[in-house]
């Protein structure tokens, strides 16, 4: 049996469907038998009317002795499904038709005849408690069916968003599993194939510059593990960008225009977290700058990120081909558009003397 299938069958057995099964038929059968009983109550109350009539028949000589003892035993019959656990009931039908049947003997006898209809009233009144009875009972059980479905399909909602919240976080981690071994390829394995070149070289300035390079990298990828997600999103990029000045040694400025920027939901926010360390992390490594300004705006509904540095720049066209020829692929730029992608945006990279990346997200602002 393969994993398929297993999955199938313990979905289909599990307690969540089996109290959905079990409410589905228990309402099923709630509403099924309390319209059959609707109906067996009508024909009762008819059965009632034909009490009296028969009462007036036997008043008036119109039915003969066999025919009442036909009657007497039909009725017993059916009311049958009343009286067998009911002996009270029993006892007034029982009584109810004796009185008939002597009644056909002796017509004119006021005692039997107040008797009779006093039974026939109470007869009648004792079923209709038992028609409240039985429909409290069948409501009841439709209510429980339902809530019992109720609870079952909202167990069965939260167990599903549990789960997506759970693929979800396993695809972040991955996500950042990936671009931790990228960036570890890209910076800090590169750094330590040059820092191995220049020992054998003796080339002590360039090892050191290496080594501190491979270091400061290590330290800003385990910096960026520890941020703290349950914190206002302007205090993360605070920390963000002061775990990156304090290892790398580029001075940072933070400028925040909008009122609506730690509202953005935490999708957005965590794409704009790893765009701006991916971006980061490419100006440390190739920008050659000393400062970095991040600004934070908003104009209408859309909201807009620049990152800019005093480095030497970049032409895209030229990286586009490097990518192509080089075996060290370049992959920060294509990660940044990637991303930007997915959040409905558009990026420029704009070569001014330093780099600027702008970024708009569309109709993000509510």
């Amino acid at each position: 049996m393969n994993s398929k299938i297993k999955g199938k069958l313990k979905k289909l057995f599990s307690i969540e469907a089996i109290l959905i099964y079990f409410g589905l038929a228990a309402l099923s059968c709630s509403i099924y038998y309390k319209t059959r009983a609707s109906v067996l109550f009508a024909d009762y109350e008819r059965e009632a009317l034909n009490l009296v009539m028969l009462n007036n028949r036997i008043l008036l000589g119109q039915i003969s002795p066999l025919e009442i003892k036909e009657k007497c035993q039909q009725l017993e019959d059916k009311y049958f499904p009343f009286t067998y656990f009911d002996f009270s009931l029993e006892d007034k039908l029982n009584e109810m038709l004796a009185l008939f049947k002597e009644k056909v003997q002796s017509p004119v006898n006021q005692q039997k005849e107040d008797s009779l209809e006093k039974l026939i009233l109470d007869f009648q009144n004792e079923i209709s408690k038992k028609e409240i009875s039985l429909y409290f009972g069948y409501d009841s059980l439709m209510y429980c069916s339902s809530l019992l479905l109720l609870i079952s399909i909202l167990c069965i909602i939260f167990k599903t968003v549990k789960q997506r919240n759970q693929i979800k976080n396993l695809q972040l981690r991955n996500d950042e599993q990936q671009k931790m071994s990228r960036n570890l390829h890209d910076g800090v394995a590169q750094d330590l194939a040059a820092l191995k070149f220049y020992m054998q070289q003796d080339d002590k300035e360039k090892s050191d510059f290496y080594a501190n390079q491979a270091l400061n990298e290590i330290r800003y990828l385990i910096s960026n593990f520890h941020l703290d997600l349950s914190e206002d999103f302007e205090k993360i990029i605070g920390q963000i960008l002061k775990s990156f000045e304090a290892n790398y040694k580029i001075k940072t400025r933070l400028y925040v225009v909008s009122d609506h920027m730690s509202a953005l939901s935490q999708n957005i926010q965590m794409e704009i977290i790893r765009i701006l360390q991916e971006s980061l992390s490419n100006i440390a490594r190739h920008a050659n700058a000393t400062e970095v300004k991040v600004k934070f705006t908003e104009i209408g509904p859309d909201f807009k990120i620049i990152i800019s540095d005093n480095g030497i720049g970049f032409d895209l066209e030229k990286v586009d081909e490097l990518n192509k020829t080089d075996e060290k692929k370049h992959y920060g730029i294509h990660n940044i558009q990637e991303r930007v992608k997915l959040m409905g945006g558009s990026v420029e990279f704009i070569n001014d003397g330093g780099t600027t990346i702008a970024i708009t997200i569309k109709n993000i602002i509510r």
